[in-house]
């Protein structure tokens, strides 16, 4: 018997979704690396993306590399969160490419590559907006660019940058001639040309789909969600990419209970997390709980009802609570229920020890 809930990955969908997003940036001379954090670091979705041209394979734990390096260890990786120092011997030992901003965490990292005899490639990340990592300025960031040139057991591999993360700020003309600016400098004083220069995550898509001209100096993005969910930067950005499958992920729940309840909820109660909570319609409505939480998907706002039909309504830790009044379908319990998921949610999903994996090819 299948048990539920149970979070469909469609490796097929997984990898179309590579190559359309590596034929795009690869024509514009930028190469991709594929994140995969919001999978939870899934070595099965690392193929994908690989097989689909992603040059590198990102993510945001250090964990996830280290199990994707032990099935192959060919494959390129990239820690995108800048490294604790108390993991810094995993990062050397299993991550090709770290982001950095911090000069004792740079020297640090030298001391662990010699002692394990390697040479470890970093880039140094510059502040454009975002207020989350980074060089403040240009003159941190050739120092740091300074230092990690000079650091015997580091490679200097380039600049990055981030968007949209912490303040919301996306890529303009201006943030992006900083960006460029920047690297024309830091060539200058290292007198040779820059391998890589990470023009940010997804949120860089903004800037490049409506066809405006990134600075040439830009060769390198990092994506996960607009290849594995494209879904969520098609409703939250307005922008849907083309050749891409948005039923890459698909999340399934079984009816645990149908009652018929009144739900005129505007007394405006608080629920189990403080939120006000309110019925979009009120009076006697059939419902529908499935048994799944915030634990497993965080809020049931992120769920998408395959069955359009239905209205999600309230979830607890463990339950969510769906509305299916107006359905055409006669649902019962035990009947499975299907969800597109966005960003958010999937992540949740992924994480969780309690959603089973299925996985499509």
């Amino acid at each position: 018997m299948e048990r539920y809930p149970v979070l469909e990955i469609d490796l097929k969908a997984i990898k179309q979704n590579s190559m359309a997003m590596n034929k795009k940036m690869n024509a514009m001379g930028i190469r991709v690396c594929g994140v995969t954090k919001v999978a939870d670091g899934d070595v099965k979705v690392a193929e994908a993306y690989a097989q689909g041209g992603c040059d590198q394979i990102g993510s945001s734990r250090v964990q996830h590399l280290k199990e994707i390096k032990e099935k192959d260890s060919s494959v390129i990786t990239m820690l995108v969160r800048i490294p604790m120092e108390c993991e810094l011997e995993d990062v050397v030992r299993y991550v090709d490419i770290s982001l950095n901003s911090e000069r004792c965490i740079l020297e640090a990292l030298d001391r662990e590559a010699a002692r394990q005899g390697r040479i470890h490639s970093v880039i140094i990340m510059l502040d454009c907006g975002d207020k989350r990592e980074g060089a403040e300025g240009l003159e941190e960031l050739t120092e740091l660019c300074v230092l990690a040139e000079e650091l015997p057991s580091l490679k200097l591999m380039g600049i990055g940058t981030n968007w949209g993360c912490v303040s919301g700020v996306d890529p303009d003309q201006e943030k992006l001639e900083f960006l460029a600016e920047a690297v024309r400098s830091v060539q200058k004083t290292l007198g040779r040309k820059l391998e890589i220069v990470s023009g940010g995550n997804s949120s860089l898509l903004l800037w490049i789909y409506p066809g405006k001209p990134l600075p040439p100096e830009i060769n390198h993005i990092r994506a996960g969600g607009t290849i594995a969910n494209p879904v969520t930067f098609r409703i939250n950005r307005g922008i849907e990419l083309e050749g891409r499958d948005e039923h890459s992920f698909r999340l399934k729940a079984q009816i645990a209970e149908i009652k018929v309840r009144e739900m005129d909820l505007s007394g405006g109660g608080l629920n189990w997390r403080g939120d006000v909570m309110a019925a979009s319609k009120g009076g006697l409505r059939k419902r529908a709980i499935i048994d799944l939480g915030s634990a497993d998907i965080g809020s049931c706002k992120d769920l998408m009802p395959v069955d359009e039909s239905i209205e999600v309504m309230a979830n607890s830790s463990d339950h969510t609570v769906l509305d299916i009044t107006d359905c055409e379908r006669e649902y019962k319990v035990g009947d499975v229920v299907e969800f597109s998921l966005k960003y958010s949610a999937l992540m949740y999903a992924s994480y969780s020890r309690h959603v089973h994996k299925k996985y499509i090819d």
